[in-house]
Parts: structure tokens; C-alpha cells; sequence
């Protein structure tokens, strides 16, 4: 009778490491680090600075806001990542106006930079800087550094097939994101309501407010998540009978296609391929293509 030996955790472990599955993943992300060692040595050179720059403070701005979920000192750091990256892209905004004289013949600069999305985000980014901590606050600025970042990977390698394979994808996927990014300003206007009712003091949603009525003014999505939010108003008192409030919504909605009209896609539409220094109609964008492609 043969002899049976007990299975012991050494055993289970070098089964796992055996397997061809783990040294497929461990692959994987041996040429990942590879790549990103690759990308901070190039960031690393005198010539690329700014981009060494651009890649730190939107990580600070991602790590602090995933550390900061268990760690509140992390909340400063992600902060402070945000102050750095739209005050960055605003003096490059700034130096790109300075440089193109096409712009002086057709429009003043100024009025470029102060309703650029950079000015906006930066404006909301200090906001938060000196107010209330709150990741509800956060939420949208480690969003647009993890598509910055995950776009930045992908341009640096824009010849690879999953690059080609992936672009489709990542920039359907943006549009969703930034649209519920939208909404969520909602949410951020709640916050800044709360805490004037908790502190007494209702500045900080005033400001926030101006910069939310920039953006209105600026931004396609965000005019269309203030009429999907009046829309989703509409159907909830129609459900709930409310007669009042169906036609109080209903004038709201004929007010704002007035006031805010917006662009309808085609349907099936699909956002473009193109890389990032080609795309346009988003808060977060812009923040990339000057960095990226100053000489445009």
C-alpha cells in the first residue's frame, strides 16, 4: 500500500510557481516595469522635464486618493498632485498663447486661458485645497489622472498592436467616465452644501458654483448631464404623480433647450481613435495635448 504524504504549504507553493499561468502574469509584469522604467528615464532627461513633472503629480494625484481611503495623510498629497498638474498646464497654456500669433489676429488670449478647462480645473483644485477634506471632492481628479496616465502609456507606444487594438476602447470608455464625472459635480455641490450648513459659511460653494457655471459654458457634457439630471427630475415626478413638479420640470427643460442647447451624435457614434493630442470636447483633455504637443 503506497504511502500517502501530507500535502504541506511548501508543496501548494511550488505548484503555483510551477504553473505556466503565473509565469505568463509574472511576464507581463516584468515588461510593465520594464516599460515604465523606460518612461521615467526618458521623463528623467533635462529636455523632458515638464513631462517628468506631468507624470508625478498625476501619480501623486491617483496613489494619494486610493491611500487616502486608509490613510488621511495621504489626502494632502493628492491634492497637492492636482495644484501641480493644472498650474503646470496653465503656464504652458500660457507660453503656447504667448508664442502663436494666430491667436492675437482672431481673439484675446486672456480669455482663452481664463475659460481654458486648466483655469477651471485649477480654480476648483484650490477650492478643495482650502476647504473640507473629501474624497467626494477627489473622486474627479484621480479619474482624469488615470485616463491621463493610461493615455500616456499608450502614445508612447503608438505603433504596437494592442496600442491599435486598445485606442477604440479606452476612448469609449473616457466618454463614459468624464459624462459620470459630470454628474458627480452634483455631488460635490451637495458636499460644499453640507458644509455650510455644518460651518456657517456658504464661499466655497459660491466659488464652486462660478466654476461649475464655467465649465457649464465650456464643456458639451456637462450641458448634457445638467439636462439628463432635470430629464431624470421630470420622470421621477411623473412616476410619483407629482403634477406640480411635472410642469415646473417641463418648463425647466424648454428653458434649458433654449438657454444650454447641445449637440446631438449621431446614433452609433463612436469617440475617436486618434490619440490623445488629437482629442478635443472634455474637461480633461486639454490638460494633456499642452503638455504633450506644445508645438502644435
Amino acid at each position: 500500500m503506497a504511502k500517502l504524504k501530507i500535502i504541506t504549504a511548501k508543496m501548494v507553493a511550488e505548484s503555483i510557481t510551477a504553473a505556466p499561468e503565473y509565469a505568463f502574469i509574472f511576464n507581463i509584469f516584468a515588461q510593465s516595469w520594464n516599460s515604465l522604467y523606460f518612461l521615467f528615464r526618458l521623463a528623467a532627461n533635462q529636455q523632458n522635464s515638464l513631462m517628468y513633472l506631468w507624470i508625478l503629480s498625476h501619480a501623486a494625484c491617483l496613489s494619494g486618493f486610493l491611500l487616502s481611503l486608509t490613510y488621511p495623510g495621504a489626502y494632502d498629497v493628492a491634492v497637492a498632485g492636482c495644484l501641480v498638474t493644472y498650474a503646470l498646464a496653465v503656464h504652458r497654456q500660457l507660453k503656447f498663447i504667448l508664442r502663436d500669433d494666430r491667436n492675437l489676429k482672431n481673439r484675446a488670449p486672456i480669455s482663452d486661458l481664463l475659460r481654458g478647462e486648466n483655469t477651471v480645473l485649477l480654480a476648483t483644485a484650490l477650492l478643495m485645497a482650502n476647504s473640507t477634506a473629501s474624497p467626494v471632492k477627489l473622486l474627479p481628479f484621480a479619474t482624469y489622472a488615470s485616463m491621463n496616465l493610461v493615455s500616456f502609456l499608450l502614445d508612447s507606444f503608438p505603433n504596437t498592436a494592442f496600442t491599435k487594438t486598445s485606442m477604440p476602447f479606452l476612448r469609449y470608455v473616457e466618454t463614459s467616465l468624464l459624462n459620470y464625472m459630470c454628474y458627480w459635480d452634483y455631488a460635490v455641490m451637495a458636499v460644499y452644501a453640507l458644509e455650510w450648513y455644518q460651518q456657517g459659511t456658504g464661499c466655497w460653494l459660491w466659488f464652486y458654483m462660478v466654476t461649475w457655471l464655467v465649465k457649464l459654458e465650456i464643456s458639451e457634457l456637462s450641458r448634457k448631464s445638467l439636462h439628463g439630471l432635470v430629464e431624470m427630475s421630470a420622470s421621477a415626478a411623473n412616476a410619483s404623480k407629482l403634477d406640480f413638479l411635472v410642469s415646473t420640470a417641463t418648463e425647466t427643460q424648454a428653458a434649458l433647450s433654449v438657454l444650454i442647447p447641445t449637440k446631438e451624435n449621431s446614433p452609433g457614434y463612436i469617440p475617436s481613435s486618434a490619440l490623445s493630442r488629437d482629442r478635443a470636447d472634455s474637461m480633461m483633455f486639454d490638460t494633456f495635448s499642452i503638455i504633450n504637443d506644445v508645438d502644435r
